[in-house]
């Protein structure tokens, strides 16, 4: 008593014919494995990669919480881009800032989207490091005609950014609220959110500020374009420059 037995088949239930399902398991194994063990392996190294449900209801609820977060932050008015006195004391624009001088306004609006984009969306997002990329849409009335000139563009999706994490640090939810850059470029900041106490190693959030649809045309973008003028990055200005 106790002990597992084997489980005594009649011959009917030996010998059925395999259904539907049996059939294509057996194809799909000998088309793409070529063996029984090699698919045995995979399974198991899938088993223990792919995210358990429990762990994925979590990072939902830590992304439904900064999605809210997000869609409530204040409005700062238009001010100059080198005039960032509104920023309190302690927060750095996480963007080279030279030269200094450059012409332009920002005014800080709420999102116009906040989505989850990347491998988490497609759901390849694998264990044991959890990174969720999550865009955040600027709105186009944030944006000025000549944006894409002389790192205007760079400034304020770096300013964006920096009133961003201000906010989500002053609600104390967070574990970490972080500055890095995306593939090491300082002209691609992100910000960085973990999730607080015992969940802090659940999952780490990139929140990257992206511009909404339409903004730029892509004629202004072409390669052969330059969109920084020499006399403004010499410090050389004249009056129609910056």
């Amino acid at each position: 008593e106790g002990l597992l037995q084997p489980v005594k088949l009649g011959k009917s239930e030996l010998y059925k014919v395999p259904t539907n399902e049996e059939l294509s398991h057996l194809k799909e194994t000998e088309n793409l494995f070529h063996s029984n063990l090699l698919r045995l392996q995979i399974e198991e190294l899938l088993k223990e990669v792919t995210l358990k449900e429990k762990r994925k209801q979590r990072i939902e609820a830590f992304l439904h919480e900064i999605s809210a977060l997000l869609n409530n932050v204040p409005e700062v008015p238009a001010r100059d881009i080198t005039d960032q006195s509104w920023l309190p004391k302690g927060v750095k624009v996480p963007i080279l800032q030279l030269p200094f001088k450059v012409k332009g306004k920002f005014h800080f609006l709420p999102p116009a989207q906040v989505k989850v984009v990347g491998s988490y969306l497609l759901g390849t997002c694998i264990k044991p490091e959890v990174n969720v990329d999550v865009a955040v849409i600027m709105p186009k009335e944030a944006f000025q005609e000549k944006d894409n000139l002389n790192q205007r563009y760079h400034r304020k999706r770096a300013l964006y950014l920096a009133h961003l994490a201000q906010h989500l640090a002053e609600t104390n939810r967070f574990g970490s609220v972080a500055f890095a850059y995306q593939n090491g470029n300082h002209l691609k900041p992100i910000v960085l959110l973990q999730p607080q106490g015992k969940d802090a190693k659940t999952v780490k959030v990139h929140l990257h500020a992206c511009p909404a649809p339409g903004v730029f045309r892509p004629l202004r973008l072409h390669p052969s374009k330059n969109n920084i003028r020499t006399a403004w990055f010499t410090e050389k200005d004249s009056p129609g420059t910056g």
